[in-house]
């Protein structure tokens, strides 16, 4: 009884203890499980420490020199010139007073260029940082702050100062060692900067704007940066102010990781990124420095850019890595070691080579006279091969002392120099056989130290004896190809190549803004860029590459652009050959005077044929294409040779700076923040910003705000002058101010006469433009002010149709531009559109001795009123192999085609008919690809307008002539097109409640009837049987009713409908 009396018990607490356990178990275990301890807090460094260990040894450096008076002194603003004022500048931002030049006694009796360049005089030209190495006086410093120094001064912590003296200095690093006359100095313990670490704590001591032994601190946020540079360098977020150069940069050790070298700025103060020397490196160069003066570094004699992604994959290297070689200098260690352009190096003297920046540093770093292995990466495969260093020549002196710059002639290049020739007195008085003077700098030559009076005796390895001969190392080229031949790509590998964009910003068809254009291709605006190459032969070419559209709807512009180039790259498909584009846009290039280099492409295909094409071009060009060069475009293969060829068989520019000026217009377009944007080639004088303008063709007069060129990026510069290619920002707001091909001079003293060639361009062909619907009628007239904003060549209008209502009549330069106009309008605004028929231009003599232009077949007069209609001709030239000649003539016969010619030129023949423009906008191009499969390519050309026996056929629904159906065509082929419309339209217009007719009438005669038959409901579906006489009863009714509804009734006529004209003979 007992256990079961416990059992029962047991049985009841089991719920009760299930209950308690999920009360009161979280509790037992968060007293089981108490909460970890809250981390104790990490205090920040303690610096004291440091400066008190470091500070002594940290000195100050001033120098002085002999400054020219036209480089010393800033330039202060019109009653900014009081004596306070400048001695404020002075103090606080060490800038030097300026000084008046003392004028000689018979200076009005001396010619300017026969004076002699003042001497200058000794005025503060620096202030640094620097520490000391040794005690015995050894003093490491950035070799920026005592170059070009006369005197340095050296002052120590307890403010003893001593006269230093320059043991060395290493431009290419930035390091520098002085001796001052000193024992038992304090000094510095240095470090290893290979074992520093990205986030660990840094100190920075030196003197920012004068102030002595200030102290900053940060963190490293990257190692191995690479700014363009020799060395890579550390870079921090400690402050760092001109003044710091050359000072150290600590651990919380207190031991020098490096040597504070430089800022990134857009203001010229510190904004959060320093970078300095490290210090493993800087040793190395003190001790050479130390026991000889000098730096004695390896080179190999190549010139090398980044191998991206989209390089390695195209020639095959598994990740992307090394340096890519762009250019081999002949004679040089490279090129007799076997090393080519186009080649990748991946290791040197067994270190492996990731980015381009590693070579030229163990290169450097290499003794001249040694021999190392280095692999290669060539056509897919490693190649191994040995290379002796050779010593790198000292760096050549940049500056010399000058007086006012002589404006006698001026140019500039891509670098960002604009320079003038020297007189022999000048020239004398330098002690100089050669050079030019810089007057101007910007861009990449200002990034690298050279300032305006320096003088520039070398670019590469050519000497530059005077102004002119700076321009001879221009090149203006183009690029002409049919479409799919490569054009674009090939552009992408020169770009590169030449350093115009880093891997970071390189894209496919960089030079292709616009999405249609990238979609489809083509070029549509043409574009530019400026770059920077260096021959084989050493000397440093400046290539300005204008990118034109090839389309014969817009050969206007092309010819406008070509006659901006001396040269142009003539580029032919090997597998494809001699295309119709090809062969117009190079005639055009010849008859300009363009000197034309033939480029084979897609040499790396399967189909490739090289003798096949060379043979092509010579037959049908007429060019010597012996020594055509081929190149993949794809894969980088002999796009080096291009280069070459160019810079051999492309004239430089000619041009006179000191002349008026003249600008031709290569493009124009709008921008949203500057207004209109103006390409231009600087054919004669010199253009800087503020300078008042006029466009020759218009009379409009405007103000220049800002000159530059595109690298592709745009980069603004000081001056634009003959032979350059750059653009103008004037503050001009509407396109149809700045016409393609119209001249640019100075408004206060213009030139003579306008550059020859400029022509107003006429649309060629008209369409209608309509909004599905009618509210948006509106937004489509926004929208072709906006398009019109970036399309001069686009004319509109408005009018109204009786079947599609309001709307515009647009004109267009070719069915190409009708399409880009139209998908433009879809994609960035949004709209819905019908478009109409497209119709060329009629001339129409009217009995009373009229002529009216009619490019609307709803405009033209009735018959009895027109005396005589013309149509325009124009010459097509067709290509297409030999198997395909056949269908091609029946194809043109049918379009009343006239043939002219018929050449067969190797594979391909060349078929020549003039024909009617008509014929050509409707429906040719796409019947010519179907016959042909596609390999017929065509071009054509305006050649005059010709009587013609045309009519206007008109299109009626249900007896109602429908407006935007009408169309004008041969009589011979009037009632066989009236036909297949009316056929077309009776398979897109749907069913309705009651017939309807559609017909198609020339005046009152009707030429063509096609019948869409009712929807019939079945009334007899209820009368299952019962007298016959109910049944004819109920279709009576139905028939009346019918009857009724066609005359109230409206048939809706879908958009198909208007595009079926289009598409008539499409089975």
């Amino acid at each position: 009884m007992s256990n079961f009396s416990i059992r029962n018990l047991l049985r009841l607490f089991r719920p009760l203890w299930a209950v308690m356990t999920a009360v009161f178990l979280p509790f037992t275990l968060a007293v089981a499980n108490p909460p970890p301890a809250l981390a104790p807090v990490v205090s920040l460094p303690d610096f004291t420490g440091l400066v008190d260990k470091v500070g002594p040894a940290v000195v100050n450096i001033r120098t002085t020199g002999r400054i020219p008076f036209s480089n010393s002194s800033i330039e202060l603003p019109p009653g900014m010139n009081s004596h306070e004022m400048l001695e404020f500048f002075q103090r606080f931002f060490g800038f030097p007073l300026p000084q008046q030049r003392p004028t000689p006694r018979s200076e009005q009796d001396v010619p300017e260029e026969d004076v002699v360049p003042d001497a200058g005089i000794e005025r503060n030209h620096g202030v640094g940082s620097g520490f000391v190495i040794s005690a015995d006086g050894y003093v490491m410093t950035n070799a920026h702050v005592v170059y070009d120094a006369d005197t340095i001064y050296v002052t120590l912590l307890d403010k003893r100062e001593f006269k230093a003296k320059l043991i060395g200095a290493d431009k290419r690093t930035d390091v520098a060692l002085l001796k001052i006359d000193a024992n038992d100095l304090p000094v510095v313990t240095l470090g290893d900067s290979n074992t520093l670490r990205v986030g660990e704590w840094v100190v920075a001591i030196g003197s920012p704007f004068g102030f002595d032994n200030t102290l900053t601190a940060g963190i490293v946020s990257a190692k191995g940066r690479n700014t363009g540079d020799y060395l890579p360098f550390i870079q921090t977020d400690v402050a760092v102010n001109p003044g710091n150069s050359g000072g150290p940069l600590m651990n919380l050790r207190g031991e020098v990781i490096g040597i504070n070298s430089q800022i990134y700025s857009r203001t010229g103060g510190f904004m959060g990124i320093s970078f300095a020397i490290p210090i493993d490196e800087a040793t190395r160069v003190a001790e050479q420095l130390k026991a000889t003066g000098k730096v004695a570094r390896g080179r190999i004699a190549v010139a090398i850019g980044q191998v991206t992604k989209d390089v390695a994959h195209s020639l095959g290297l598994p990740r992307a890595q090394g340096a890519f070689v762009s250019s081999v200098e002949v004679g040089g260690p490279a090129d007799k070691a076997g090393v080519q352009a186009g080649d990748i190096i991946l290791s040197f003297n067994g270190k492996t080579i990731d980015e381009a920046s590693d070579l030229p540093r163990l290169v450097g770093n290499t003794k001249p006279g040694a021999r190392v292995p280095m692999t290669l990466w060539r056509k897919g495969k490693k190649r191994d091969l040995g290379v002796t260093i050779a010593a790198m020549e000292a760096d050549r002196p940049a500056r010399a002392m000058l007086p006012k710059a002589d404006p006698r002639m001026h140019t500039a290049n891509s670098i960002g120099l604009t320079v003038s020739s020297l007189a022999e007195a000048q020239l004398k008085a330098l002690k100089l056989g050669y050079g030019v003077r810089v007057d101007a700098v910007q861009g990449p030559a200002a990034q690298a130290g050279i300032r305006r009076g320096d003088i520039v005796l070398r670019i590469g390895d050519a000497d530059i004896m005077n102004a002119q001969h700076y321009m001879d190392h221009i090149r203006n080229f183009s690029v002409i190809a049919h479409i799919d031949h490569g054009k674009s790509t090939l552009a992408d590998r020169i770009i590169q190549l030449c350093g115009g964009l880093s891997s970071r910003e390189m894209e496919a068809q960089v030079l292709d803004s616009m999405a249609l254009e990238r979609e489809r291709g083509i070029t549509i605006k043409a574009q530019t860029a400026a770059l920077t190459y260096r021959a084989r032969d050493g000397q440093i070419y400046n290539l300005n590459l204008i990118d034109t559209p090839g389309h014969v709807d817009f050969s206007y512009e092309v010819s406008r652009s070509l006659s901006a180039c001396e040269g142009a790259l003539l580029v032919v498909d090997a597998s494809q050959g001699v295309e119709a584009q090809t062969v117009a846009n190079c005639y055009t290039a010849i008859e300009l005077g363009v000197e034309v280099v033939p480029v084979l492409n897609k040499i790396d295909l399967p189909a490739a044929n090289c003798a096949n094409a060379i043979a092509e071009i010579e037959e049908v060009i007429g060019i010597d294409a012996t020594d055509a060069v081929r190149c993949s475009a794809k894969t980088g293969e002999g796009v080096i040779d291009v280069l070459e060829a160019l810079i051999s068989k492309v004239p430089p520019p000619v041009g006179d700076p000191q002349v008026p000026l003249q600008a031709l217009i290569i493009d124009s377009w709008f921008d949203n923040y500057v207004g209109v944007v103006i390409l231009v080639r600087i054919i004669n004088g010199t253009l800087r910003p503020k300078d008042r303008i006029v466009l020759m063709a218009s009379g409009a007069q405007f103000p220049v705000e800002q000159i530059g060129v595109f690298t592709p990026k745009a980069q603004a510069r000081e001056s634009l002058s003959a032979g350059q290619v750059g653009f103008i920002i004037a503050g001009i707001k509407t396109l149809t101010v700045a016409k393609v091909g119209d001249t640019v001079s100075h408004a206060n003293k213009p030139a003579l006469t306008p550059l020859a060639g400029f022509k107003e361009v006429k649309p060629q062909v008209f369409a209608g433009l309509y909004p599905v619907e009618a509210n948006q009628y509106e937004a489509l007239r926004e929208s072709l002010e906006k398009l019109k904003l970036n399309d001069a060549s686009l004319q509109y209008e408005p009018e109204v149709s009786q079947a599609l209502g309001f709307g515009f009549r647009c004109g267009f330069l070719g069915l190409l531009h009708m399409e880009i106009v139209q998908e433009r309008l879809e994609r960035e605004f949004n709209m819905d559109l019908i478009t109409t028929a497209p119709t060329v231009v009629y001339e129409v003599r009217q009995n009373n001795g009229l002529l009216a232009i009619v490019e609307n077949p709803a405009k033209l007069p009735e018959t009895s009123k027109i005396e005589e209609i013309r149509e325009p001709i124009v010459t097509v030239n067709l290509y297409m192999p030999q198997e395909y000649v056949g269908s091609v003539i029946t194809l043109c016969t049918q379009k009343r085609g006239v043939q002219l010619d018929m050449v067969y030129r190797g594979r391909q023949v060349q078929l020549v008919y003039e024909m009617p423009m008509a014929e050509i906008v409707l429906d040719f191009f796409d019947q010519l690809k179907s016959v042909s499969r596609g390999y017929a390519s065509m071009d054509y050309e305006f050649k005059e307008y010709r009587p013609a026996d045309v009519v206007k056929v008109d299109m009626l629904i249900n007896g109602e002539k429908v407006d935007a159906l009408s169309i004008i065509v041969h009589r011979s082929q009037s009632m066989f097109r009236g036909r297949q419309v009316a056929a077309k339209m009776r398979e897109i217009i749907p069913r309705q409640m009651y017939d309807v007719a559609i017909q198609a009438a020339i005046s009152s005669n009707i030429i063509a009837r096609e019948n869409i038959k009712a929807l019939r409901k079945n009334v007899l579906a209820k009368c299952y049987g019962g007298d016959i006489s109910r049944k004819k009863k109920l279709l009576e009714k139905q028939k009346e009713g019918k009857k009724r509804m066609k005359q109230v009734g409206s048939v809706e006529i879908p958009q198909e409908a208007f595009l079926a004209i289009l598409r008539v003979s499409d089975k």
